[in-house]
């Protein structure tokens, strides 16, 4: 198992790590075909080269979107072996966080659980 994954998964089951994990979940398309224009289209290079270059063991892959439905087709996520992938799909936690804000959507969940349940039946 590549080192980046191993040592996400030790410390998700509070086990000792060799290094401390990094993440930057969920980078915007528009960052990465700036600075990383010389992979521009091709997403998964770029955020193999974003990985690499800030040094992460956590990235996040947009799912939802309509761009990556072929790369969920064609198993290109695969390519990312090395990394602890989280895919990322436009859920209530979502919709709660753009209406309310980050921060005031995590304390209305950590203050009412309830409320996530609710946001989640609204959209059903």
């Amino acid at each position: 198992m590549p080192l980046h994954i191993e040592a996400v998964i030790n410390v998700l089951k509070y086990r000792q790590v060799d290094i401390l994990p990094r993440g930057e979940l969920f980078i915007s398309r528009d960052f990465l075909d700036h600075f990383f224009g010389k992979y521009k289209g091709e997403y998964i290079k770029q955020l193999e080269a974003v990985a690499q270059c800030l040094g992460l063991s956590v990235i996040g892959v947009e799912l939802d979107a309509q761009w990556s439905q072929s790369l969920l087709a064609d198993r290109g996520f695969k390519k990312l072996k090395d990394y602890f992938t989280v895919g990322c799909v436009n859920g209530p936690i979502a919709r709660l966080i753009e209406n309310h804000g980050f921060l005031n959507a995590m304390l209305s969940i950590k203050d009412n659980p309830s409320l996530f349940s609710g946001v989640g039946t609204q959209l059903l």
